[in-house]
């Protein structure tokens, strides 16, 4: 399956990576989760995304990420996003 861009889900996948792998330096999580999920019901909402499962993976990869710092206000908003989906 070929995305929007004539990308395959493998190579989407890779750029993904990349994405959290930035994302594990940025020190305003919640700056980018807020664009994250502002493009991301867009892209829900206009049938815009490449695939429901790759949008479902990075969610769970940016939780993986969010969910590690040991603070209770991450701990709290992990178990409410745990809880969504």
């Amino acid at each position: 399956m070929r995305g929007q861009r004539g990308m395959t889900e493998l190579e989407i996948e890779a750029k993904l990576d990349q994405v959290m792998t930035l994302f594990k330096y940025l020190h305003e999580k919640d700056i980018f989760e807020a664009f994250y999920k502002k493009h991301l019901s867009k892209r829900l909402l206009l049938g815009k995304s490449a695939s429901y499962d790759l949008e479902k993976n990075m969610l769970a990869k940016l939780k993986a990420v969010r969910c590690s710092a040991p603070s209770y206000v991450t701990s709290h908003r992990c178990t409410d996003v745990l809880y969504l989906l």
